[in-house]
C-alpha cells in the first residue's frame, strides 16, 4: 500500500542555487552603469517594502527615470543618482530624488520631492551661490551635513 505522500512529486534539486555567485560586490568599485543598476534594484526593493511597484522609464530625457505606483495614490515620478542632487532642468516637475545613504551598505534609500531638495540646499550651504548651480544649473554633494537634513526622508530597507 501507497501512502499520500508517495504520490506527490519529489521536489527538483535546486541546480541554480549553485550557479549563483554568492559574493557580493563592493560598491566603491563598481563602474558607473554597474552603480546605476545596483542602486535602482535597492531602490525596487525598499520601495516594495513600503508598497510601491517601481516601472522604468526607458527614455527619461530631463524626467524621471522610474514611476512608483501604490494602490490608492496618485503615482511618484523618481529621478535616480548616486548622492544628494539638484538640477535646474528638474525645478517644477514634481520629480522625486532618490539616492542611497552615505553608506550605500545600509540598503536604505532617500526620497525626497526635488524642489525640497533644493529648499534644504539653500537653507543649509551656500549650493545654490556657488558657480556650478548658476551656470550649469546644477549641485551635487556628499557632505554629511546634507544627510543630517534628510533624516525625515529616509526609506528603511
Amino acid at each position: 500500500r501507497t501512502s499520500r505522500t508517495d504520490q506527490l512529486p519529489r521536489k527538483a534539486p535546486l541546480i541554480w542555487s549553485r550557479a549563483v555567485n554568492r559574493q557580493k560586490v563592493v560598491y566603491r568599485q563598481l563602474g558607473s552603469k554597474a552603480k546605476e543598476a545596483f542602486n535602482a534594484a535597492k531602490l525596487a526593493g525598499v520601495m516594495g517594502r513600503y508598497g510601491y511597484e517601481l516601472t522604468p522609464i526607458r527614455n527619461d530625457d530631463e524626467g524621471a527615470d522610474f514611476i512608483a505606483y501604490r494602490a490608492g495614490e496618485p503615482a511618484l515620478l523618481i529621478q535616480l543618482k548616486g548622492r544628494p542632487d539638484i538640477r535646474k532642468i528638474y525645478q517644477g516637475k514634481g520629480l522625486h530624488m532618490a539616492f542611497p545613504t552615505k553608506d550605500s551598505g545600509s540598503g536604505d534609500m532617500y526620497l525626497v520631492e526635488h524642489d525640497d531638495l533644493v529648499k534644504i540646499f539653500a537653507e543649509h550651504s551656500a549650493a545654490v551661490e556657488t558657480r556650478s548651480w548658476k551656470q550649469k544649473g546644477l549641485y551635487n554633494t556628499t557632505a554629511n551635513w546634507v544627510y543630517q537634513h534628510l533624516e525625515r526622508y529616509r526609506l528603511c530597507a
